[in-house]
Order: C-alpha cells, then sequence, then structure tokens
C-alpha cells in the first residue's frame, strides 16, 4: 500500500500504509519505530492533507494500536486531536468500532457516564453490522459498569461479549473476585492465558488481573511469575501505564510477603505514574494499596492519609 502510493503519489493511501507498516512493526516488538509510523501518518490526518474518511480511519487505527500497547497518553491525544477534528468537521464521531476505543479512553480518565454513553452509541451501530466490533463494545460497557459497581450489568455486558465471540477476560474473571469467587476467577485467568492465540499485546492486557487474583488466592508464587513476565514485557513495550502496572503488580507481591518497606517504594513509583498519565482510577486503587502497605509497616497516620485520599477519587468517580 505504501508503495503504491508513493508512486502514484496519493497521500490516502501513503497514510495507510505507514499505518500498516507501524501496526506491523509493533506486533514484531520494534515499538519505536512502529510508534513513529503511526505518529507520521497521524500527522498528516491532523494537517488535513487526507480526505474525511482516511482521516478517520487513521485515527481510529492509531488510538486502537496506542490502547493496545497501554500506550493511554499517546492515544488519549489522538483521542482529543479526532474529537477537535469532528467538531471542526461538524462529524458527530466515528462509526462503530472507533466509539469504542474512545469510550476506553473516557473511562480510563474518569468520564465514566460519558464512556458508557459512547460505548451505547457504537452498539447501537454496530448491531447487525459488525458482530465482532459489537463484541468489543459490549465488553467496554462490562468494564464501565465494574468500576460502578452494578455487577449485575457488568456480567450482562461481558456474556454479550462472549456469545458476540469476545473472550472476556480480564472483566468477567475481576467480576468473579469482586464477587468473592476467587477461585472460579482463577480458573477463568488461567484458561485465558493458556490460549495458544493469545500474543504478547493481549498477555500484556491480562497479567495484572491475574496478579490480582493470586494475590486474593495466596498463591504467590503464580503472582511472582505474572510479575516476572510483565516486568519482560515491558522491556519491549515499554509504556507509562504498563510501567505503572508493573510496579502496582510488584508491591502487591511485596507486601503480601511480608516486605511492606519495598512495597511502599514500588507503590510510591506506580501512584505517581498513573496520576502522570492522568488514570485517577488506578491511581487510586494503588494509593489504597499504599495506605495498607504504610498500615503494615507501623505508620497510621500516613496510611490513614492515603487510604481517605483514595476513596475521595473513588467517590468522586462514582
Amino acid at each position: 500500500t505504501l508503495a503504491v502510493g508513493m508512486r502514484y503519489g496519493d497521500r490516502d493511501l501513503q497514510a495507510f500504509g505507514l499505518t500498516f507498516k507501524g501496526k506491523a512493526l509493533i506486533g514484531l516488538g520494534e515499538v519505536k519505530e512502529g510508534l513513529g509510523l503511526l505518529d507520521e501518518a497521524t500527522v498528516a490526518a491532523v494537517s488535513g492533507e487526507l480526505q474525511p474518511h482516511s482521516t478517520g480511519m487513521i485515527y481510529c487505527m492509531a488510538i486502537a494500536s496506542t490502547s493496545e500497547l497501554t500506550d493511554y497518553r499517546r492515544a488519549g491525544e489522538w483521542t482529543d486531536a479526532s474529537t477537535r477534528w469532528c467538531e471542526r468537521q461538524s462529524i458527530a464521531g466515528f462509526p462503530g468500532i472507533c466509539r469504542v476505543h474512545r469510550a476506553e479512553i473516557m473511562r480510563l480518565r474518569g468520564s465514566w457516564a460519558e464512556a458508557e454513553q459512547e460505548a451505547r452509541r457504537a452498539l447501537s451501530e454496530l448491531q447487525g453490522f459488525n458482530l465482532m466490533f459489537a463484541a468489543e463494545g459490549f465488553y467496554e460497557l462490562g468494564e464501565v459498569r465494574l468500576r460502578i459497581g452494578d455487577l449485575e450489568g457488568a456480567e450482562d455486558a461481558f456474556r454479550q461479549a462472549h456469545e458476540l465471540g469476545r473472550e472476556p477476560q480480564p472483566g468477567l474473571a475481576l467480576l468473579r473476585l469482586a464477587e468473592g469467587k476467587v477461585d472460579a476467577a482463577r480458573s477463568a485467568m488461567r484458561r485465558a492465558l493458556e490460549d495458544p492465540a493469545g500474543d504478547r499485546l493481549r498477555r500484556l492486557r491480562l497479567l495484572p488481573g491475574q496478579v490480582e487474583i493470586a494475590l486474593a488466592a495466596g498463591d504467590l508464587e503464580t503472582a511472582r511469575a505474572a510479575v516476572e513476565e510483565m516486568e519482560e514485557l515491558g522491556a519491549v513495550y515499554d509504556s507509562m501505564a504498563l510501567q505503572a502496572a508493573t510496579l502496582c503488580a510488584r508491591g502487591g507481591l511485596e507486601l503480601a510477603e511480608g516486605k511492606s518497606g519495598l512495597a511502599i517504594r514500588s507503590l510510591r513509583q506506580s501512584l505517581r505514574l498513573w496520576t502522570e498519565a492522568d488514570l485517577p482510577y488506578e491511581a487510586a486503587r494503588a494509593r489504597l494499596m499504599l495506605g495498607l502497605a504504610l498500615r503494615a509497616d507501623g505508620d497510621e497516620d500516613a496510611a490513614e492519609l492515603e487510604i481517605t485520599a483514595a476513596r475521595a477519587v473513588f467517590e468522586k468517580l462514582g
């Protein structure tokens, strides 16, 4: 595609070629080079060099690719840019799957009501048209419902995602954990991670949940193996959110091992990175764990400050 676009001077084809090549490089672990090509293609979209349809598609693929990498800072920047472009062009938004990706970024930024609205709009556009992408919409809806605390609504959404062909993990396993069904949660995560079709990027999405569930079950060996794999993958797929998730997982493991001093250090670093990445729910969870680590270390006053601050964020988010 890129070669054809270069030969005929077609900027739209060139941008698509850069995007496809960038996605392929990322899949091969050549992340820096891949992201460079995605950025080049998306700059062409931002500058108005492309046709409206091409611009929308390039934005959508860039957001999807950076989200898969857990590079939520870059995904958020492209989401903001796409929103501004829609407003300038008087376009309500991208159809279907693009809305799902935008809903994910809204959820991560703590705009849960807006995220749910965007996911539901995506479903209204996708159902009966593209069931695979509709499954992603139901999964995202389940993630929002789970954070709000609507376990019944979350389960319904995850089940619909599964019926349409989307593996509902880690969401459904974490839902089982929230219900106190630790064994069911462990089984679900184990099966998801044993799936031979899962690539490294998919494992990145699963491993933090694996650590959380294993720690709840007292299975330190499984938690330790998952943390170590996260650290190995972080050397290839580096992002602020992945660093924060890995440090949070490491801190939880250290706390379970009775190493409260090390846990405090890891969790403080995690909290700083989550905050810098503008992911308030994840930051509040890290702050809550930090409070527990401080309590285990005998500093009750500092623990109370962190726990109170975490509670305030949870209440604000809803």
